[in-house]
């Protein structure tokens, strides 16, 4: 299973490592592959965001405030 490595956060300058199946990982990295939300449907706003900017859920939190949908 692929693991990747996301970009530092922006509040605490951290990184994650993400693991994912191999097909997603695929999708993923293509430049004009199909939307986060489409590649990882089981995965919550906040690990998505935490895939596209490197920030992660309680950082954005502490940020910008709780999530609303």
């Amino acid at each position: 299973m692929p693991t990747v490595r996301t970009q530092e956060c922006p509040m605490c300058h951290e990184e994650s490592l993400v693991e994912m199946t191999a097909e997603q990982y695929s999708k993923f990295r293509h430049p004009s592959g199909p939307h986060i939300q489409e590649i990882f449907p089981e995965k919550s706003a906040g690990e998505r965001e935490l895939l596209i900017t490197g920030t992660h859920p309680a950082c954005w939190e502490k940020m910008f405030g709780e999530e609303e949908y």
